[in-house]
């Protein structure tokens, strides 16, 4: 399966701009607009409905065969899941794998992990990766802490007008329909986080999020995460879509590019 790179991302967001628009202008005022769509992305995320969600994930790495892997949650969604719901965690219901490779328990557990945590990606939220080694308590188990959470660009307005490059459009297709669109990148203010001494840089995302100029709901997020460990950086591409049910933003798919380590893997979450 073919990987996409940080070029290719961003000249899709080039052609999707091209095709029927009729005016992108810019926003006058974009900090004050941030501030509203903030406040909009915090109260909507407290609105679930229940429903299903299928998660399909491709791990490569080296020349091993391709793992393929599936799993069915129940969930209660809206913007982002509700973590409480009962069986969100727990449940594997319909946990598939296909040729070569057979799943035992703990492996569905292991990778459990990780398709739950593709179904988190949210504009704010990610793993967070960094663990600072603190001691070892046995042989082959160290001990861990974990230092900070990354930089998000709708999860506190002073946070990302102090940590970001911020500028915003008013995208208006030919239909009539209009969007607000933001463009969140890292600025050249440094943030670390000190511990034991040394400081630590714990990572960002960035990315493009569009919200509906009516309403300013959110309707699309194309994120990219870096996330830094002891032992490698975490990159993460993830497009996610929302829909509108009862007035309210809902999470209808996301898929996702991940690489670290030498391991790659394309996900896709999908409310069905």
């Amino acid at each position: 399966m073919a990987q996409t790179n940080l070029e290719d991302f961003s000249l899709s967001l080039v052609k999707e701009d091209s095709i029927s628009l009729l005016s992108i202008k810019p926003v006058k005022h974009p900090k004050k607009l941030l501030k509203q769509v903030i406040a909009q992305f915090q109260e909507d995320r407290m609105q679930y409905k229940e429903g299903t969600y299928q998660i399909d994930a491709i791990f490569l790495r080296d020349s091993l065969a391709p793992l393929s892997v599936r799993c069915t949650i129940p969930a209660k969604a809206g913007i982002t899941f509700d973590e409480s719901y009962p069986g969100f965690y727990e449940s594997t219901s319909d946990f598939t794998c296909e040729e070569p490779y057979k799943l035992f328990r703990n492996d569905s557990i292991y990778l459990g992990k990780y398709l739950r945590a593709f179904a988190r990606l949210n504009p704010i939220w990610a793993p967070w990766t960094y663990q600072v080694p603190i001691g070892t308590l046995l042989p082959n188990i160290k001990l861990r802490v974990h230092l900070a959470e990354p930089l998000y660009p709708l999860k506190q307005y002073n946070t990302t007008v102090a940590y970001y490059d911020i500028s915003a459009y008013h995208v208006v297709d030919a239909s009539g329909r209009g969007v607000y669109r933001f463009v969140f990148d890292r600025n050249r203010e440094t943030r670390l986080f000190k511990y034991d001494g040394r400081k630590y840089d714990v990572g960002e995302v960035t990315g493009v999020t569009y919200f509906d100029s009516q309403t300013l709901h959110i309707t699309k997020f194309k994120g990219r995460a870096r996330l830094i460990s002891d032992q490698h950086i975490v990159l993460i591409r993830y497009n996610i879509d929302y829909d509108t049910d009862d007035g309210n933003p809902a999470l209808r798919r996301i898929k996702i590019a991940w690489e670290a380590g030498g391991t790659s893997i394309n996900a896709t979450v999908r409310r069905l």
